[in-house]
């Protein structure tokens, strides 16, 4: 994956600050599963607890830069995981359009 700064999105550095807390936690909790079934229980909590935490709206944002940080710790099925990652309530939302 691309760095996200590499993509020409503005202000990469300014919300890896202000979630730095959120990726270092999230990074770690992902990177330490031993199992499919818990890497992807470890995906959700830390996906679903960061829009409890901050709102939906650096969501994106905040999923490629973890994406990217678990790429970093060579956690590559994490950082897939997290990649494909589709809140509920946003799946539930596209179907509710269609």
């Amino acid at each position: 994956m691309a760095k996200i700064a590499g993509r020409g999105l503005p202000g990469d550095s300014e919300h890896r600050l202000a979630f730095k807390v959120e990726l270092a936690r999230g990074a770690s909790h992902i990177a330490s599963t031993l199992t499919p079934a818990s890497m992807t229980a470890a995906v959700a909590e830390v996906l679903d607890q960061f829009v409890v935490d901050r709102g939906a709206g650096g969501f994106d944002t905040f999923r490629l830069l973890l994406a990217e940080d678990l790429e970093n710790r060579g956690c590559v099925r994490g950082a897939e995981a997290v990649k494909i990652y589709v809140r509920k309530q946003r799946l539930k939302d596209y179907l509710q359009c269609k």
